[in-house]
């Protein structure tokens, strides 16, 4: 008997989950769309739409009989998130009241619809702060179905499941009790985290370690997935950005007539996109030349991003949370605030300039300077739950991981729940190394190995070895062994 899986298949999942599931034969693939396009798409594949978020959106605001959103009142209990997934959504609070209600209300009687018609045996998508994406999670503890959210381990070639919204525990119905330490996995994860610390090695949406021809225009093979999401800064870039700006402002007029809710309020957040990239490379400082233990390392993180509502709702104000660490360091301390690599801009912006005159413990580095090098001048790291933070652990440096992470106890990891207890730590004169160091590459291998028990083969991110025919058989592989199809 074939198992039901419903497919979230928006953006590049949109062209990548039908592909991947078309051919597997013990799977029938059902599927939420966010637009027309992707839709026609879809059917044109032979696979099957059951809900569109755009006509359902179009419709719910234009009906007078729509109904609208009610909470349940075991949500929070069962998906573990206690804030309301209407708030927490990235587009939803960009409408009036009565209209977001009406949208959320609309959604969510599709998705019951859906659960009531079929036996949903899993649920496939990634990790975005989207209302949609929070209410599938709630049906499937609901419904018993398994959740399947997927995201990629810091060492290459393998990803994980999770039933939860902040991808800290990782999931696997095949449990290995242990790797051999001398195996071939262990042995790769030892050999990438040796290159990281050789700054040989990275991720693929990394302007470095990319493996893809780097242009302004390779932006339409990322919506695909067919290159890993790396911005190059350059009039391309710019001229894109306010291409996709201007359409935003075009369909948030045109909506309800035409399009759907998350592209019609997606205009401010584009808004941003593009005032970024129109960044002066005189607003920022000069990274230090030497190591010296009065420096204080902080990757700012990517906004917005879903690991910073899920994983760190105390800490997703990444501008408050930067204001009291310089409350809080001690006398002689420079706290060094380097960007994203793939959103350089944003510390060019009048708030962080403003912050900078405020404070003259406060250094701004462009997102493009290596972030490896300031690393290893810095005595402390701080992250909320950026790859930067095991960087920061292989080169001997104690992070304080302020949100859920993967590797928040792994060694010299120090979790941080509060501003206070945040202030308390960096008080600690114990957590500054005093001189340039290596991390304990060893016991790094250790933790990473017991998290890859976990894990399985196989890269779901955009890349240009994402279609590869041994990469899609790895995927689903995978998908088949969480839902307990053999063969």
């Amino acid at each position: 008997m074939k198992k039901t899986v419903l497919c979230f298949s928006r953006s590049y999942l949109s062209v990548l989950l039908p592909r991947l599931l078309a051919e597997d034969k013990d799977i029938e693939a059902l599927h939420i769309v966010q637009t027309d396009e992707e839709e026609r798409n879809i059917v044109a594949l032979g696979q099957k739409v059951v809900l569109n978020l755009g006509k359902i959106s179009r419709e719910a605001v234009r009906s007078k009989d729509s109904p609208v959103w009610r909470e349940p009142a075991d949500m929070r209990s069962l998906t573990g998130f206690d804030f309301s997934p209407i708030y927490a959504d990235r587009y939803l609070p960009e409408f009036p009241q009565e209209t977001r209600q009406r949208i959320a209300g609309a959604i969510q009687a599709g998705f019951e619809e859906i659960f009531a018609s079929h036996r949903i045996a899993g649920v496939l998508s990634e990790p975005v702060a989207l209302f949609p994406t929070h209410y599938l999670l709630y049906l499937c503890k609901k419904h018993d179905a398994r959740p399947l959210y997927w995201a990629n381990t810091y060492f290459p070639g393998h990803f994980y499941f999770t039933h939860t919204i902040n991808m800290v525990n990782p999931v696997r119905r095949d449990v290995p009790e242990a790797l051999d330490e001398d195996g071939p996995l262990v042995s790769e994860i030892r050999s990438y985290l040796e290159k990281v610390a050789s700054d040989e090695a990275g991720p693929v949406y990394h302007h470095k370690f990319s493996k893809g021809k780097q242009s302004g225009w390779s932006y339409f093979r990322q919506r695909k997935g067919m290159d890993a999401l790396v911005l190059s800064p350059g009039l391309v870039s710019k001229g894109l950005q306010i291409a996709r700006w201007g359409r935003a402002q075009s369909l948030k007029a045109l909506f309800p007539r035409t399009g759907d809710y998350i592209s019609a309020a997606s205009a401010a957040e584009h808004r941003f996109y593009l005032r970024n990239q129109f960044y002066s490379l005189s607003h920022y400082d000069e990274a230090p030349g030497v190591f010296d233990a009065g420096n204080v390392f902080f990757p700012l993180q990517y906004e917005p991003e879903a690991s910073l509502l899920y994983a760190a709702p105390w800490a997703r104000n990444q501008f408050a949370v930067i204001e009291s660490i310089l409350q809080a360091l001690p006398e002689g301390k420079l706290l060094w605030v380097k960007e994203h690599p793939n959103q350089f801009g944003p510390l060019s912006g009048p708030a962080w300039q403003a912050l900078r005159r405020r404070y003259s413990n406060l250094r701004l580095i462009f997102g493009r300077e290596n972030g490896r090098h300031l690393i290893q001048r810095c005595s402390l790291a701080i992250a909320i739950s950026s790859t930067a933070g095991l960087d920061a652990l292989i080169f001997g440096r104690k992070c304080f991981v302020l949100g859920d992470s993967y590797y928040q106890d792994f060694p010299d990891a120090v979790r941080i729940g509060s501003t206070r207890h945040l202030a308390a730590a960096l008080n600690d004169m114990t957590n500054y190394v005093e001189e340039n160091r290596r991390g304990d590459i060893a016991a790094l291998t250790r933790a990473l190995g017991k998290f890859a028990r976990f894990t399985h083969p196989g890269d779901p991110q955009p890349s240009n070895e994402l279609y590869v025919a041994e990469n899609l058989d790895a995927l689903r592989r995978a998908i088949r062994s969480e839902l307990a199809i053999e063969g």
